[in-house]
């Protein structure tokens, strides 16, 4: 997804590289001349790249300069290597990373669920703390309804469509597949050039944070030309291309038995939108350097999950726990207040970055923040190991009579991942609160450094290894211990009056094809493995 191609040099006019480098540059303008005699307070930038998967970056290895922006940042700051999501799909990442929580604390890990409106969360903690707070997004994931727009000043779509959750009740049946259709093509609108001159002229805060999403490595695949001819191959003559791609799937044309040359094709057009989006990064970077911020500023750039491209018999994301779509990049970068050219290896993740923007603002912990700060790893000291956790609620079609609860960790290189079966039925979609079938358990355990594909289960080898029996407690004891903080973090469900409490959640899936995706997966995925 993309706008139309500008000409080359210049930006055009409102697109999202000119708007969005403008509204940051404005806003952080806004405190310059105090924050040069006051150099503790600084503006903060989340940069959340949707569905960026770490080995295609070549921040982080991948042959061809598909990164160079992020790249350049991590040269100059600190570039985590082993930062993983709590999910494989936006909505619960992004709740982790505005909350400090995992998912299975916070709790909002299916498509009806929302935050708690009190929760203390990003845009709430900086705006008590006296910070302009400003959230630009770009996917239905992210959207305020879901409860991101907490203590945001501003917090726009910049999509040029309304998104479905913006409909009535009544729009969205008659509309429905339409506008998720739209989410997978666009990602700015003219809007945000109205909203420019707000920014501009609002000068009433030395100290800013902007949450920034971008949602262009997302399929559909549609990078401006210039991007795609540098990746793809001119001499490929299939018929794989960047727009409908969950049509094509649908048609059987992009699954597990495509040819080398076909999916190596949705590889480079994959690659195309990354290198769009980097771009897009590198000219916010660029438009905050000319204004001589630096020293002023930490940016924090991540993705909320990653893609997979059948290498476990699936295409997309939100079906598996794999380290294809829960590894995730993690750079921060600000001169004079982060360190340069630093590499951490520590297992980290994203529900550490709420605590660590707290502790380099200055503000108090938060204790119903379960991550914890990565400030000392930044600055050259350790922490003592600690797990990283991810779930997932996996709806399956075909299957009527139950979805399947995934939970992972990942402690010292060992990752674990169980699944098992929940009774429920789509016919009462919301009760999803049923003791699971036990007898229904399953465990994948791997050794990433030896097997960092995932191919090799300890598990399967034996099940009474002690490194399997001792990462099989570490997991039990860890969700024991987030059942118990998310005891009192319950996640909401709409009220009876609000449109979004009338969507039924195998037409949503089906609309943004997350079921389409499913039926690609063969056998294998009956466990989702």
């Amino acid at each position: 997804m993309s706008e139309a191609e500008p000409s080359p040099g210049e930006p055009s006019k409102g697109s999202p590289v000119s708007t969005i480098a403008a509204l940051l540059v404005g806003g952080l303008i806004v405190g310059a001349g105090l924050l040069l005699s006051r150099t503790e307070e600084f503006s903060i930038i989340i940069v959340s790249m949707d569905t960026t998967r770490l080995d295609r970056l070549s921040t982080y290895g991948a042959e061809r300069p598909t990164s160079p922006s992020l790249t350049r940042l991590a040269n100059e700051g600190v570039r985590f290597t082993q930062a993983r999501s709590s999910s494989s799909w936006t909505l619960p990442a992004h709740v982790s990373l505005f909350s400090g929580q995992p998912a299975g604390v916070h709790g909002v890990n299916i498509d009806f669920q929302r935050m708690d409106p009190e929760r203390p969360v990003l845009g709430r903690l900086f705006k008590d703390a006296g910070y302009r707070t400003v959230g630009l997004y770009t996917a239905p994931y992210v959207h305020p309804r879901f409860g991101f727009g907490a203590g945001m000043d501003f917090y726009e779509g910049m999509t040029a469509n309304p998104m479905a959750y913006d409909l009535t009740p009544g729009q969205m049946q008659r509309e429905r597949g339409l506008r998720e259709g739209f989410s997978h093509q666009e990602i700015t609108s003219p809007l945000a050039a109205s909203r420019m001159s707000w920014f501009v002229n609002n000068r009433d805060s030395p100290k800013n944070l902007f949450f920034l999403h971008l949602f262009d490595p997302h399929y559909d695949y549609r990078a401006p030309a210039r991007f795609t001819r540098s990746m793809v191959d001119a001499r490929y003559a299939g018929s794989i291309q960047g727009d409908g791609i969950m049509e094509q799937v649908a048609l059987g044309n992009i699954g597990p038995e495509m040819t080398a040359a076909d999916l190596d094709q949705l590889k480079n057009l994959y690659d195309a939108e990354i290198s769009f989006t980097d771009k897009h990064l590198g000219d916010v970077i660029a438009a905050v350097e000319r204004e001589g911020l630096e020293g002023r500023v930490l940016v924090v750039v991540l993705a909320d999950h990653g893609e997979e491209f059948f290498e476990d018999g699936r295409f997309g994301h939100r079906m598996s726990l794999r380290d294809e779509v829960i590894r995730v990049p993690l750079v921060f970068w600000g001169p004079g207040i982060i360190p340069e050219g630093l590499v951490i290896d520590d297992e980290v993740t994203l529900y550490d970055v709420l605590p660590t923007l707290l502790d380099y603002a200055g503000l108090e912990p938060q204790p119903d923040v379960w991550g914890r700060s990565l400030r000392p790893l930044i600055e050259g000291q350790s922490l003592p190991p600690r797990p990283s956790s991810s779930q997932l609620i996996y709806v399956r079609q075909g299957e009527r009579d139950h979805f399947t609860r995934h939970d992972g960790l990942v402690l010292q290189g060992t990752k674990v991942v169980r699944r098992v079966q929940v009774p429920w039925s789509p016919e009462n979609d919301r009760d999803m609160a049923a003791e699971p079938d036990w007898s229904t358990v399953e465990y994948d355990v791997y050794d990433l450094a030896a097997d960092p594909g995932e191919t090799h289960d300890l598990y399967d080898a034996n099940p009474d290894a002690p490194r399997v029996l001792a990462v099989l407690a570490a997991l039990e004891q860890e969700l024991q211990a987030q059942q118990a903080a998310g005891s009192s973090a319950e996640a909401l469900q709409f009220g009876a009056g609000d449109s979004m409490a009338r969507i039924d959640l195998m037409e949503q899936l089906s609309a943004l094809g997350y079921l389409t995706g499913q039926d690609q997966a063969g056998s294998s995925d009956e466990t989702g493995r």
